[in-house]
């Protein structure tokens, strides 16, 4: 996962280039998911064609997205109907929070994908840093009375059979989206819950990407699957459930 912060720098850049080139765009959405569909495609026709091209156009996607995003508030209702036949979007019940993800190509077998947060608070739009595993699926929404946390499923993809998922809570702040210790296992507190496990092991499951991760959203519980020694994907799982506060471990089931 690339580090949103290693990209922000050329975002000025490239929004200059938008700006100048396309100035239509602020009123053309479709424009703008064009573009970013021909550049995305541009990656994935040079990948193990051109080595030397990928990580240009990689890149460059990289920085138009987040231009885009940022210079052009709108997209973030926008429903990118194409670029979801490329990318993942997702997004969260309340609409308040947006993650794009992508493939970069530049990881063989171990996929290396990036992900950029797109959020709302008090009626403007921001972009925000988000950490995972790998590519964003899901976002489960959990409300109280004092704030709304938000649990992103990440998926990762490190060789043909190894595979991982993991659940990161967030919650907007002001203009900030921020990383929330929201669990607790075996005495400790995290702001995530992470697996690997033996993709084989459930590739006959017919949903993708695969939900492993469950949310019972009327009984504010998380069940995560329990991986056996040689890493399959059991039927048993541990329930974490929410006290007002936070998820605790309660039991496996």
């Amino acid at each position: 996962m690339k580090n949103l912060f290693l990209l922000f720098w050329s975002v000025a850049k490239t929004l200059a280039f938008v700006s100048l080139t396309i100035p239509a765009f602020s009123q053309n959405l479709a424009a703008i998911e064009k573009d970013l569909v021909e550049t995305y495609a541009r990656i994935s026709s040079f990948y193990r064609v051109d080595s030397d091209s990928l990580p240009y156009y990689s890149e460059q996607f990289d920085q138009k997205i987040a231009a885009y995003l940022k210079k052009y508030p709108t997209t973030f209702k926008h429903p990118f109907t194409q670029l979801k036949k490329e990318c993942f979007i997702t997004t969260s019940a309340d609409g308040l929070l947006r993650v794009y993800s992508w493939d970069t190509w530049l990881g063989g077998t171990a996929h290396d994908f990036s992900s950029i947060a797109q959020f709302q608070s008090g009626g403007s739009t921001f972009l925000g840093k988000i950490g995972g595993m790998g590519f964003f699926s899901e976002v489960f929404t959990v409300k109280t009375r004092q704030k709304t946390y938000y649990l992103a499923v990440s998926h990762g993809i490190f060789s043909t059979a190894d595979s991982g998922q993991s659940l990161q809570a967030y919650t907007i702040e002001q203009d900030e989206l921020r990383s929330v210790e929201l669990f607790k296992t075996k005495g400790k507190m995290s702001t995530s819950i992470s697996f690997e496990f033996d993709f084989f092991s459930v590739v006959g499951r017919p949903e993708r990407p695969l939900k492993l991760i469950k949310y019972d959203e009327k009984k504010k519980t998380i069940s995560v699957p329990v991986i056996a020694e040689n890493g399959a994907v059991t039927e048993v799982f541990t329930a974490y459930r929410f006290n007002g506060k936070y998820f605790e471990e309660v039991e496996k089931k």
